[in-house]
């Protein structure tokens, strides 16, 4: 994309720019970016129908989730919690943040004011020695609650008289938004944030959030799109390509994100994830939510679960993979599932060129759809509609061994 940016600058809005490595383009015009995400798209699909890109109608302060490292100054030695320089060098000590929410801004200095305060231990990524390591913070849709996570390499309790020290700080900041305090712990030494084990510290661990109209429970561990304001606009993409009473096919599900989206437009919905908390969880959502008839949840990675189901199966077939986009196994298989119709939701469009290619064996690729879920980064989402071609039936790819796990 930095191809198509002109080189016209205008001074950035964000006291750490252009250190942090948040994002690149905070210097440059919305507009002059969502037309170099424009010109992106149509360079990688140019024989294809690509529609306008869908703008975020909140092109600032749109994140709704951080997950920041704790450090320590590079001459000081006080305690800091940011971000990473863009060339990793050091954590900037965030002071603001112009693409995430000001709620969670505000919940980065209360912590550091609270972590200076009680000279609390802070992570060394170096000597792989300290406690704090990371926090997360996420909000829900409409921002009237917070959930934070206190991430540490062990699992020493923080004391209580400290957290509700935290607590008090918070609330009296947020007035009634403080939804809980968690302990995350994470003893690896790695660059992910997050551990397997949490503890209530404070509050509840989760964020009460609709999907359309479902209402659901979002953990701190959850994974929904950062980004609320265009989550709707780029799920309603793929709503209004779906006919009525359709059996779909959901592959990287997570937990049931798309599906909860889409399932009144749905005879039946089969989610298909790899990650077993995500699969409880989807099923823990659909039964609180009376649709444990109509989606219907399977653990186990894409390729593996689509091969159990013989030809004619589903009348749509929708996948969101990773920015490495899909397996070919994973893709021989969904062309011998002849669905007419087949939507593919991706973060990268060079993979989703690259798949494409391969799908056209069998579909038509019938128009793009880009979408800015991150402004003022290079990233971008697109949703592509494909169509079942007339043609002699793909064969059957060879199934691997192994068991499904329901």
């Amino acid at each position: 994309m930095t191809k198509q940016i002109k080189q016209t600058k205008s001074k950035a809005p964000c006291l750490h720019f252009p250190q942090c490595g948040g994002c690149r383009f905070l210097n440059r015009s919305y507009a002059e970016l969502r037309q170099a995400k424009q010109m992106t798209i149509e360079k990688f699909f140019p024989k294809i129908k690509v529609h306008d890109l869908t703008a975020s109608p909140r092109p600032l302060q749109y994140r709704h989730k951080i997950q920041l490292p704790f450090g320590l100054d590079q001459r000081t030695g006080a305690p800091v919690l940011g971000i990473h320089a863009h060339d990793y060098s050091r954590i900037i000590d965030q002071q603001e943040c112009m693409i995430q929410h000001p709620v969670l801004t505000m919940c980065v200095q209360i912590v550091r004011k609270w972590v200076a305060q009680n000279n609390l231990s802070v992570y060394n990524h170096k000597s792989d020695s300290g406690e704090l390591k990371f926090l997360v913070g996420r909000l829900n849709s409409d921002a009237s609650e917070v959930l934070l996570g206190l991430v540490t390499s062990s699992s020493r309790i923080i004391p209580d008289k400290l957290i509700r020290d935290l607590a008090s700080q918070l609330e009296e900041a947020l007035p009634s938004r403080l939804a809980g305090i968690l302990q995350n712990i994470n003893p690896r030494k790695t660059s992910m944030a997050l551990g397997y084990k949490n503890r209530t510290l404070w509050g509840k661990n989760y964020l009460q959030d609709r999907l359309g109209k479902t209402m659901v429970r979002f953990e701190l561990s959850t994974f929904v799109q950062i980004n609320p304001y265009v989550t709707p606009l780029l799920y309603n993409h793929v709503r209004s390509a779906i006919p009525a009473q359709s059996r779909i096919l959901d592959l990287y599900s997570g937990i049931g994100s798309i599906a909860f989206w889409i399932e009144d437009l749905a005879k039946s919905v089969t989610a298909i994830e790899s990650n077993p908390l995500s699969v409880r969880k989807g099923i823990q959502i659909a039964r609180a939510n009376g649709l444990q008839h109509k989606i219907k949840f399977i653990a186990s990675d894409a390729a593996r679960g689509v091969a159990q189901f013989p030809r004619g199966s589903f009348d749509v077939v929708i996948i969101d993979p990773p920015r490495q986009g899909a397996e070919a196994e994973l893709l021989s298989h969904c062309l011998h599932l002849q669905a007419p119709l087949f939507i593919y939701v991706s973060c990268n469009p060079e993979t989703l060129a690259r798949d494409a290619d391969l799908l056209q064996q069998n579909y038509q690729l019938l128009s793009v759809q880009p979408v800015d879920m991150f402004p003022f980064t290079d990233q971008i989402e697109t949703v592509a509609l494909f169509a079942l071609k007339k043609v002699h039936p793909y064969p059957k790819p060879e199934r691997r061994e192994g068991k499904n796990k329901l």
